[in-house]
């Protein structure tokens, strides 16, 4: 990993990304728009237009919210740091089609945009799959932040938490219904 730009511009940024870019109300109606964008994004960091293959890892219209956050992503990336950085272009492509999808069911991109660990944990995701850790931190600092931070992760211990409980839970159930049977079979037995 490299040493990329500081977080707090990255932030900043995110949290003056105007609604309107990642509004439900006007964007997405098709998968035109967040293919203009993500073309457009591609260029800036590459100086060329992207292929079919390219194009076709953008998160289609069929999920709105998915579709929101990678507007989001976009817009943190359309900042002077990343310009010709050629390597982020095929990266954030994967990015979208292989990680955020699981991040844009844990939380809204208005979650995104408005939660101040929410976007820390977008912008802190995104730099992480594009190979770069913020700047004035260390690699280690900076995924430890990212999985304090991570809340798919939170989201999948939580979930093995609970099926945890209802196992305890039964085997609890289980001892008290074996202890009452050797209760009232002593019982009987005398």
């Amino acid at each position: 990993m490299k040493e990329g730009p500081e977080l707090i511009e990255l932030l900043d940024r995110l949290m003056d990304c105007p609604k309107e870019f990642y509004s439900s109300d006007r964007l997405y109606r098709s998968n035109t728009e967040i293919q203009a964008l993500y073309s457009d994004l591609y260029f800036f960091l590459t100086e060329k237009y992207p292929d079919e293959k390219m194009l076709k890892l953008i998160p289609s219209d069929r999920d709105e919210n998915l579709a929101r956050c990678a507007s989001l992503c976009i817009y943190i990336l359309f900042y002077e740091w990343f310009r010709n950085k050629n390597e982020s272009a095929e990266l954030f492509a994967m990015f979208l089609d292989s990680v955020l999808p699981a991040y844009s069911k844990a939380a809204d991109a208005d979650e995104f945009a408005g939660n101040p660990e929410r976007r820390e944990e977008l912008v802190r995701l995104l730099l992480f799959h594009l190979g770069y850790f913020p700047k004035g931190e260390t690699e280690k600092y900076s995924q430890n932040r990212l999985a304090a931070l991570d809340s798919v992760e939170r989201d999948k211990v939580i979930s093995e938490s609970r099926q945890v409980l209802k196992k305890v839970q039964a085997l609890r159930e289980a001892m008290a219904r074996k202890a009452a049977e050797e209760a009232a079979s002593k019982m009987t037995g005398e």
